[in-house]
């Protein structure tokens, strides 16, 4: 049986409080990582519909515009979701008919989603604007529906 050296026990245990600390640490990272997440609010509508005239003098037909409310991360449960649709911009073009899920104040509503659902193949649109060309307007005519406080969501409906 060899001897251990006192200088080798000291390596030894400083080796292994080093490797001790280096776990600890790399347990308390994980957590640190988990902050670092992110997730992002996402409306999804179509870029653009058309409406149709009436025909033969008769009133237009509806059309149903779904618009949705997504987010993108999975880890994180979003609750509450309200979209606010502004159809100012349909003004003598189009008129709209507001889902139970928005409260209507003159040519905005907000509209409520109250479990946003994360993208994925079971997403679905949650609001569903029912619209239709308002009387008198004319063929080639365009509004848009918009949506403040966001980028680059508006659609743009045409009536033919």
């Amino acid at each position: 049986m060899r001897p251990v050296s006192l200088g080798r026990a000291l390596r030894l245990g400083a080796c292994t409080t080093l490797a001790a600390g280096l776990v600890t640490v790399g347990l308390t990272a994980a957590p640190a990582l988990a902050e670092t997440e992110s997730d992002q609010l996402w409306i999804d509508a179509p870029s653009e519909q058309t409406l149709p005239l009436g025909t033969d003098g008769g009133a237009p037909q509806s059309r149903t515009i779904d618009v949705g409310i997504y987010h993108d991360n999975g880890h994180f449960t979003v609750t509450d979701g309200k979209v606010t649709v502004d159809a100012s911009g349909l003004a003598g073009v189009g008129e709209v008919t507001w889902p139970d899920n928005c409260a209507p104040n003159g040519t905005t509503a907000a509209c409520s989603v109250p479990d946003v659902p994360v993208i994925g193949s079971d997403y679905s649109r949650q609001i569903h604007l029912g619209i239709r060309a308002a009387d008198g307007a004319q063929a080639g005519a365009q509004g848009r529906i918009t949506f403040p406080n966001t980028t680059n969501n508006t659609a743009v409906l045409a009536v033919n």
